[in-house]
């Protein structure tokens, strides 16, 4: 370590030169204090991510201003499945990840000081004349270093974090997705269902009517007691398929449910299925769409960048075991009592060797 001495209060302007340089690095427009470098706003301001402006009552809302159509069914579940909320969240904590790598571009501060106040005591033939007073004394120091050169580690940890932090907002992408398509699936489920018990009651309304008539044949005696037997049991199998119906609705609602983050047993009401639903010219466009689906995958985007991560965490390993530069500036002042004060500056170069 290389020190040179400096005059009284030089140390402390070159300190805040030191600290002014490495403040207009900051970026212009400052976040909070608990997040100073803004780091948030690269994440998703919500978890739906798309769909709502923000995850509060819009997202509640919907659940209950009247029946879900397929794209209320997406939102409402883009906000509340836990799925989102927690890709979100872990994108929010991999940006703050981002601003603790950048915190080596900033300088180190310290500053420490002292106040004694003490008093001898003893003998007067053991102590000088002055020995019973109390002597007072101060001691302010402070310290303000900067990294200079660090053979890229602390570049390679940020581009290690930012990467990661690219890799999450594309598993947030990713996730939005897969909710997307298990809302639409279990939407339609629940609509087909709703079908099934809809034909299955029909049947089984026809049945009985069938099993009337035959009773009613028989006992005017235009029918045998076979065909009784036999609407009997084509009425008891309508009514099995019918309660068979009921409970795949029941499963099929509370799949949607949970899709949809709400409670299995919460009641859905559904708007009702067209009869000509609107016609597509899908296969037409299943080419580009495949070929957008190669450039736009996020879990290949995620995967990209973990890659890119672990190349960045390779250099990061490998600088951690070379020198570092640092520069820094230290001026301390003592106030002893009965002495006169005095300042010392230190302006300093390290060279740690591991």
């Amino acid at each position: 370590m290389t020190i040179i001495r400096t005059p009284s209060g030089t140390g402390t302007a070159l300190a805040a030169v030191l600290v002014a340089s490495v403040a207009a690095t900051l970026p212009a427009a400052a976040g909070s204090l608990e997040d100073p470098w803004g780091t948030a706003r690269e994440v998703a301001a919500n978890p739906s991510r798309y769909a709502q402006p923000s995850p509060g009552t819009a997202c509640d809302a919907r659940a209950t201003s009247g029946p879900l159509d397929v794209v209320a069914a997406v939102t409402l579940a883009l906000c509340n499945n836990p799925q989102t909320r927690i890709a979100w969240a872990n994108a929010l904590a991999q940006a703050a990840q981002v601003g603790i790598a950048r915190v080596p571009y900033l300088p180190t501060v310290t500053a420490d000081g002292s106040y004694d106040r003490s008093r001898t005591t003893g003998n007067r033939a053991q102590t000088s004349a002055s020995g019973g007073d109390w002597v007072n004394s101060g001691d302010v120091s402070a310290n303000a270093s900067y990294l200079l050169y660090d053979f890229g580690a602390r570049a390679a940890n940020l581009r290690s974090a930012q990467e990661l932090l690219n890799a999450a907002n594309a598993i947030q992408d990713s996730t939005v997705q897969s909710v997307i398509s298990s809302t639409v699936q279990a939407y339609y489920q629940v609509q087909g269902a709703l079908a099934s018990v809809a034909a299955a009651r029909t049947s089984e309304q026809t049945s009985l009517e069938s099993l009337q008539a035959a009773q009613t044949r028989r006992q005017v005696g235009v029918a045998t007691p076979a065909e009784v037997l036999l609407a009997q049991t084509a009425y008891s199998q309508s009514t099995l398929v019918r309660v068979r119906a009921d409970g795949l609705l029941s499963q099929a609602r509370g799949n949607l449910a949970a899709v949809l983050g709400l409670d299995a047993n919460a009641p859905l009401e559904l708007l009702p299925m067209s009869e000509e639903p609107p016609q597509a010219d899908v296969d037409q466009r299943v080419g580009e769409l495949i070929s957008a689906a190669r450039l736009r995958r996020p879990d290949l985007a995620a995967a990209e960048a973990q890659y890119r991560a672990a190349q960045a965490d390779v250099e990061l390993a490998r600088a951690s075991g070379r020198p570092s530069l640092s520069a820094g500036v230290t001026p301390n002042h003592l106030m002893p009592e009965g002495f006169p004060s005095s300042t010392a500056s230190t302006l300093g170069v390290t060279l740690p060797v591991p």
